[in-house]
């Protein structure tokens, strides 16, 4: 990665093409330009996403053979649009300071006989969205996962923060001082905490080098880390809402939700975009929103008589799992299909909760 190449993230799943129809997104590419030859230059250009039907009605003989529901269509102000040579470039829209890519590039609706542009017909891109299962199966890492790597795990608990080795079995603390909810910076390889006097601190990956991130004074309820998007979230109890900083410059802070009285964890999936956290204030309810605090809905209520103690993503599936103290029983939701699975029912109340791909671990509430 460099100043001039970035990443870009992926859109939330369950956000439709209709979603983004009037919406402009960002094109780049070294494709032929209205003088034929291939650019030597970048080039970008602005593009508009348009209703399937529109655009199938503007080229029907062409497109009606080719066109599907995983594609969508874009256009430009006449004489702007995608050409040879940018194929398989990503179309982008900017939010909230941070790049999504939505759309590839695939081919230009009825391009000319001899192979270059009319620049006034559409660009028709691959629908990104319609494989993030797919994609996910091979951009995930699957040497870290939730906080956790191949060598150890993270645990904080009321006396402190713990390295616990995966094979070994070893437990190291790092410092009984160090406080609770410990969220991992897989980028950076930092480990956040809180302590009881309302500061969010950090520490390396071997429970050195502690650095104040923030100084709120408080009381902090849990921690959330989007280590794509470089943010931090966290739970204002004293405050009743969600606030938000960067990672890189932590007074770049903001409030996200207001009127949460009560949140005992809290957790971000990065790669889908959307931020989940436990309400316990009037009902008991796992919810969830897009990681601005936008289209916020509940996934589980008091109907299923929960008292969830923590929650976490399987990122190979995109699943909240979470453990409920009241059935004592650990289990998976998938919010974009509202399926649920019950994953195991302890003999005791399953009080924390982490994830590999392949294995759970949680933590014995007493004794």
């Amino acid at each position: 990665m460099t100043d001039f190449v970035q990443p870009a993230c992926l859109l939330a799943e369950d956000e439709a093409q209709h979603f983004i129809v009037g919406k402009q997104g960002t094109i780049v590419g070294f494709g032929m330009t209205e003088n034929d030859p291939v650019s030597e230059y970048l080039q970008e250009a602005n593009l508009t996403v348009v209703e399937g039907l529109k655009c199938l009605e503007g080229a029907r003989d062409y497109l009606s053979k080719v066109l599907t529901c995983n594609m969508f269509c874009s256009r430009g102000r006449l004489g702007v649009s995608a050409c040879s040579g940018d194929s398989g470039g990503g179309m982008f829209f900017l939010r909230n300071e941070t790049w999504y890519v939505r759309g590839i590039v695939s081919f230009i609706a009825s391009p000319l006989y001899d192979g270059s542009c009319a620049n006034s017909n559409f660009t028709v891109f691959t629908d990104v969205n319609k494989y993030l299962y797919w994609i996910m199966q091979f951009t995930i890492p699957k040497e870290i996962d939730n906080g956790i790597d191949s060598d150890f795990m993270l645990l904080s608990a009321t006396h402190g923060m713990y390295s616990i080795g995966l094979s070994s079995g070893n437990k190291y603390n790092w410092h009984p001082k160090y406080g609770r909810n410990t969220v991992f910076d897989c980028k950076e390889g930092r480990s956040y905490g809180i302590e009881d006097n309302g500061v969010i601190f950090s520490v390396n990956h071997n429970g050195e080098d502690r650095k104040e991130f923030i100084r709120i004074e408080d009381e902090i309820t849990c921690l959330a880390v989007d280590w794509i998007g470089r943010r931090l979230y966290w739970h204002n109890r004293s405050k009743k809402m969600i606030e938000v900083a960067s990672l890189d410059d932590p007074y770049k802070r903001t409030v996200l939700i207001s009127n949460i009285r009560s949140a005992p964890d809290m957790v971000v999936d990065p790669h889908r975009g959307k931020l989940y956290w436990a309400d316990r204030f009037i009902v008991d309810s796992l919810r969830w929103s897009n990681l601005d605090g936008t289209n916020r809905r509940t996934l589980l209520t008091h109907r299923r008589n929960l008292y969830i103690s923590s929650i976490k993503v399987l990122m190979r599936t995109g699943e909240l799992c979470y453990s409920d103290l009241r059935s004592n029983q650990i289990g998976c939701i998938n919010g974009y299909r509202n399926q649920i699975r019950n994953i195991t029912t302890t003999d005791w109340s399953p009080f924390g909760l982490a994830l590999t791909d392949s294995l759970f671990y949680w933590l014995k509430k007493y004794g």
